[in-house]
C-alpha cells in the first residue's frame, strides 16, 4: 500500500511540475481569448484589415488596435485606425479604460515634433556632439575618447523617459535597443554609428500632411529633407520620409517614422479576427486553476503517505 501511495505522490509532483512549465502557454491562450472578446464587443474592429495587440505587464493593460493600410509612397503603410485599452485584474476580469476624443494636432505642433525627430536622427547617425557633456572626463573605449551624455540623456532610463515625450511608450522602450550605444556603469557615453557619407539640411525641411484618419486619431506627414552639399556635390538632391502621429493616453506621439524605421507595430502580436474563442477569459484562465487543484491533490497525497508510514 505504501508503495502505491509513493507512486501517486511522485505522479502528482510530476504533473505539477509539467503544468508549471506550461503555464506561459496557457497565459498566451487566455490573452488571445481576451483579444477575441474585445474584438467581438466593439464595432471599432468591424472593418479592420488587421488586428494587433500588445500587453503591458507592468500595468496589466491590454491594448488592441484596429489596423488599416494606406497606398502612399513606394509601398503601403499600415497605420493605427483605432484602439481599445483594457485593464486585466489578477482574477482575469477585464475593465475597459475610458476613451478620450483626440485633441486637435496643429501643423506647428507636428512640425516641432518632426524637427525633434530629425535632430535625434542626426544625433543617432551622424553627429552626437550636441548631447555630449564636455565638462566631464571621458572614458577610453578601445583607444577612442568618449564623453558622457548631458544630464537629460545621461542614463538609459533618463533617455527613455525623454523619448517618451516624443514617441509612443512602445517605441521609446525599444529605441536604445535598436541603436548603437556605449554604456559605462549606468552612464551613457555614446550613441549612434556615425557611418553616413552625407548629412541633411535638418532645419530647412518641407512638411506636408497627406492623411488624417476618420476619427482624427492618426495623422501622416510627408517630410522632404535636402542633402547637405558641403560634403558632396548633390545640389537639388533630397529624400522623402514619412512621420505618423497617433493620439495616445499621453497625448500626441510619433507612432511611425521612416527615418530609422521607428514603428509602433513592429513590437505587436497579430490576432486573426476570424478565429473564434468559446471560453470567456475571465472564467477560463487555467494557468491558475490547474496548479491550484494539483497542489491540493499533491498535499493530500503527501499527508496520506506520511500517515501510512
Amino acid at each position: 500500500m505504501k508503495k502505491v501511495i509513493k507512486i501517486i505522490v511522485w505522479a502528482e509532483l510530476a504533473a505539477l511540475i509539467s503544468v508549471l512549465f506550461f503555464t506561459p502557454v496557457t497565459f498566451a491562450e487566455s490573452m488571445t481569448e481576451a483579444v477575441s472578446k474585445i474584438v467581438s464587443d466593439s464595432k471599432k474592429f468591424e472593418d479592420a484589415e488587421k488586428i494587433k495587440y500588445c500587453y503591458d505587464e507592468y500595468n496589466s493593460v491590454l491594448s488592441v488596435f484596429s489596423i488599416k493600410s494606406l497606398d502612399i509612397g513606394n509601398e503601403p503603410i499600415d497605420y493605427i485606425d483605432d484602439c481599445v485599452r483594457v485593464k486585466i485584474s489578477e482574477n482575469g476580469v477585464m475593465n475597459y479604460l475610458p476613451e478620450s476624443a483626440p485633441s486637435a494636432l496643429s501643423f506647428d505642433e507636428a512640425r516641432a515634433m518632426i524637427h525633434t525627430r530629425l535632430w535625434l536622427f542626426k544625433t543617432d547617425l551622424f553627429d552626437n556632439t550636441e548631447i555630449l557633456d564636455f565638462t566631464k572626463n571621458p572614458i577610453n573605449d578601445y583607444g577612442i575618447e568618449k564623453y558622457p551624455l548631458l544630464d537629460t540623456f545621461s542614463t538609459p532610463a533618463k533617455f527613455t523617459e525623454y523619448l517618451k515625450t516624443l514617441f509612443t511608450d512602445n517605441i521609446a522602450e525599444h529605441y536604445l535597443e535598436d541603436t548603437t550605444i556605449t554604456v559605462f556603469g549606468n552612464e551613457l557615453y555614446d550613441i549612434g554609428g556615425k557611418v553616413a557619407q552625407f548629412t541633411f539640411d535638418y532645419d530647412n525641411f518641407a512638411t506636408e500632411e497627406v492623411f488624417t484618419s476618420e476619427n482624427g486619431a492618426w495623422h501622416l506627414y510627408r517630410v522632404t529633407v535636402k542633402f547637405d552639399n558641403a560634403m558632396h556635390d548633390l545640389e537639388g538632391a533630397y529624400d522623402d520620409y514619412y512621420v505618423g502621429f497617433f493620439y495616445t493616453e499621453n497625448g500626441w506621439r510619433i507612432a511611425l517614422t521612416t527615418f530609422k524605421n521607428d514603428y509602433e507595430l513592429f513590437y505587436f502580436e497579430t490576432y486573426d479576427k476570424t478565429a473564434t474563442a468559446e471560453k470567456n477569459p475571465s472564467t477560463s484562465d487555467l494557468s491558475v486553476l490547474f496548479p491550484l487543484i494539483l497542489s491540493i491533490s499533491f498535499t493530500g497525497a503527501l499527508i496520506c503517505f506520511k500517515r501510512g508510514k
